[in-house]
């Protein structure tokens, strides 16, 4: 089983994991980019990195690929991204527990009861704008294997990163 040091500790998958220049979250500031007359402002003191909050978030759906695309296009130091298991073990790319918030009111549940095949299915991007309706939860997997070697990733685990986390469905 490999294992990946976190910013949150350490995140096991049944796979192996590409080799990654992992940044060291302690060295490096998180910094939420607001855009002024729609250009973000990219420079930073030399002992601080830029780091795209569940991708470029304000720009495109957080935790997908368009919003990684859009980070890694803008020059960012990393992207940080939050990472959940559905009800197989799978590792997807999500921040909530809950589905609802970026999957609409008619996608009610929790992650870790849906199996990544279904998780897959879900449309993510459309609450954000016409753009992005083909936006769906990625897998950790594949965001390790599309990102190898482009860009640095901070990966929290669903123990710290679910502002939201699943509540049981009466």
């Amino acid at each position: 089983m490999a294992h990946v040091h976190t910013a949150a500790g350490h995140l096991h998958t049944g796979k192996p994991l590409l080799n990654w220049p992992l940044c060291n979250i302690c060295r490096a500031a998180v910094i939420s980019l607001r855009l002024f007359a729609g250009k973000a402002c990219m420079h930073a003191r030399s002992d601080f990195a830029l780091i795209a909050h569940r991708g470029f978030s304000s720009q495109a759906p957080e935790n997908t690929f368009a919003a990684f695309e859009l980070a890694v296009d803008n020059s960012f130091a990393a992207i940080e991204l939050d990472v959940q298991l559905t009800a197989d073990g799978v590792p997807v790319v999500l921040h909530d527990g809950e589905l609802q918030r970026v999957a609409g009111e008619q996608q009610v549940g929790c992650i870790r009861d849906l199996s990544a095949e279904d998780a897959a299915l879900i449309d993510v991007g459309s609450w954000f704008g016409a753009a992005f309706v083909r936006e769906r939860i990625p897998r950790l997997h594949d965001v390790l294997r599309r990102y190898h070697g482009r860009t640095h990733l901070h990966m929290v685990p669903a123990a710290v990163s679910s502002a939201r986390p699943c509540t049981e469905q009466a």
